[in-house]
């Protein structure tokens, strides 16, 4: 991170504004996520692949991407799946949350309230959040916690999403803008919120600095998932899979993802539960988290 940061913490890219969320996530991929981890790599929907014939949204000429085109669905087709847009380091889901995923007539806005609207309780990133801490759990039971984080970004913010399939725990953060606010110029590139990128740090490196939930978390924020899916459990926890998910019926798939979130009754009690929980508590904090 200081390595980065001593770079001058900037993106290469003039006005961020006019990119779309699909764009700006793979631009925060390539240039802020993959350069904060371990490793730079990073696996990008195959649907993609013909938007970014041109490699990087960048403004830099001929970036290329880090990442490599594939298969990113998960779930079961008993239960929730779909495909994701960016997993990073086979760990982190990134995902761009635009108004075709949320039904937001709004649409893109680099205003807080409104990124607010669209990302805070959003049912895709909280399904794709569940789904895949029970995945990461049925593929590294050895792992000492399963605390899985899913970045959403959109409206120039982000918001981090996490899920403990252990502990049934359910946490979402504050909306954290992206970029600084000052002028640029073709000299002095867009900066990246100080604090977006000490959060897009620990999260990448969440393996190794996460220290789990804390006792008074496991009580307090509960999602009741067990107790609401309780018929299905045992898919959540023992059948899920990593690519080759639902691929039969892809088109129709497709045209039924943003239904599979509006009928979900459950995710619509979350949304109620998650507001009670984020807003007129106590806020937790990532010191809660991370040692």
């Amino acid at each position: 991170m200081a390595n980065f940061v001593d770079e001058g913490s900037g993106l290469p890219i003039d006005d961020p504004e006019q990119l779309s969320e699909t764009d700006l996530s793979l631009l925060l991929a390539n240039h802020l996520f993959g350069k904060l981890a371990t490793t730079n790599r990073y696996l990008i929907n195959k649907s993609r692949a013909d938007k970014c014939k041109n490699g990087c949204p960048c403004d830099q000429r001929n970036c290329e991407l880090n990442g490599t085109f594939g298969d990113t669905s998960l779930g079961n087709t008993q239960v929730w799946h779909g495909s994701i847009d960016i997993l990073i380091n086979n760990d982190i889901i990134l995902e761009s949350v635009d108004e075709d995923k949320t039904g937001n007539s709004g649409g893109k806005s680099a205003e807080t309230k409104a990124a607010l609207e669209i990302l805070s309780k959003n049912g895709q990133i909280i399904a794709e959040t569940i789904v895949f801490s029970f995945l990461q759990r049925q593929t590294h039971p050895e792992w000492s916690s399963f605390l899985t984080p899913c970045v959403a970004v959109g409206g120039l913010n982000m918001l981090v999403m996490f899920y403990d399939c252990e502990h049934d725990v359910l946490l979402e953060s504050s909306m954290i803008p992206l970029f600084e606010t000052t002028e640029t110029s073709e000299e002095t590139p867009r900066r990246i919120n100080m604090a977006a990128i000490l959060v897009s740090w620990l999260i990448v490196n969440y393996k190794y600095f996460c220290s789990g939930l804390t006792k008074d978390m496991k009580v307090t924020y509960k999602a009741e998932f067990f107790s609401q899916m309780r018929d299905k459990v045992d898919i959540y926890e023992k059948k899920l899979s990593f690519g080759n998910v639902g691929t039969s019926d892809c088109s129709r798939l497709k045209s039924r993802k943003r239904e599979r979130v509006v009928r979900n009754e459950y995710l619509y009690e979350k949304h109620s539960k998650l507001s009670k929980m984020m807003f007129e508590r106590n806020h937790w904090s990532w010191s809660d988290i991370y040692e």
